[in-house]
């Protein structure tokens, strides 16, 4: 099997601007995200100062042998990385719930 990648192009102030790419079907995205987020609750708390940009970049990889995520962000903090998340999550879902035209 391979691997599920998920690419977030997200820019802070114009957020209905942003850019998703994977390899997994559109309507499967959001749950995807919200999986990876779910993954993430038990850990520690990430102090770290985040990254002040115009534009974030978030990778997602879902290893599909031992449904493991990593990622990789330019947020410099994982709770603004998480959020960022979430909110294209709903994003999304809002998107995939808007009647064709």
């Amino acid at each position: 099997m391979s691997d599920i990648s998920i690419s977030i192009t997200y820019p802070i102030n114009k957020p209905d601007e942003l850019t998703v790419v994977s390899n997994a079907k559109e309507e499967q995205v959001p749950e995807l995200l919200w999986d990876f987020i779910r993954a993430q609750m038990d850990k520690e708390p990430d102090n770290r100062k985040p990254e002040e940009r115009e534009v974030y970049n978030i990778e997602i990889t879902l290893n599909l042998d031992g449904d493991i995520f990593r990622s990789t962000s330019d947020t410099g903090n994982e709770g603004l990385r998480d959020g960022i998340i979430m909110d294209v999550a709903k994003r999304l879902e809002a998107r995939l719930a808007k009647p064709s035209s």
